[in-house]
């Protein structure tokens, strides 16, 4: 049985579309993974993700440079 996710017809527009992409996050006092889990959310289904730079704020928190493969469905 074929994944219903999935197309099976041949019009590739109702295929998802791999996106890539990169943003800054501020990331705030506490866990890190659920507040990257919701930045990613917010853009798409991630595939990958990575954290490639980070940086300490003024104010003590950190900036985080995340680059990501996702999923965009249309």
């Amino acid at each position: 049985m074929p994944d219903p996710e999935i197309p099976t017809s041949p019009d590739s527009s109702s295929w998802p579309r791999l996106e890539p992409v990169d943003f800054w996050l501020l990331a705030a006092p506490g866990p890190l993974l659920p507040q990257l889990r919701a930045a990613l959310a917010e853009r798409g289904e991630p595939l990958r993700w990575a954290i490639t730079t980070v940086l300490p704020a003024e104010d003590g928190s950190r900036r985080l440079r995340i680059e990501a493969v996702l999923l965009q469905f249309p």
